[in-house]
């Protein structure tokens, strides 16, 4: 059993990101900026994927408080 954990340990390697999560630039070697589970290319491309998920949010709710209105 504890044979079978060490194996399973060795064999999960990290998984190297390629390209930034908004702009799709290749990533460098030494500068993943990694936040909220993606990596982006730097603080910039984060701020503004992290803009732009709170814009889609507040247009949802926003939408869905006007189905609730209107039922």
């Amino acid at each position: 059993m504890a044979e079978e954990t060490k194996e399973a340990a060795k064999k999960a390697p990290v998984e190297k990101p390629t390209n930034c999560v908004k702009c799709n630039k290749r990533l460098q070697k030494k500068r993943w900026y990694y936040r909220n589970g993606g990596y982006y290319c730097g603080k910039r491309c984060w701020k503004l994927a992290s803009q732009a998920a709170a814009k889609k949010e507040a247009e949802a709710k926003k939408e869905a408080e006007t189905k609730k209105k209107g039922s």
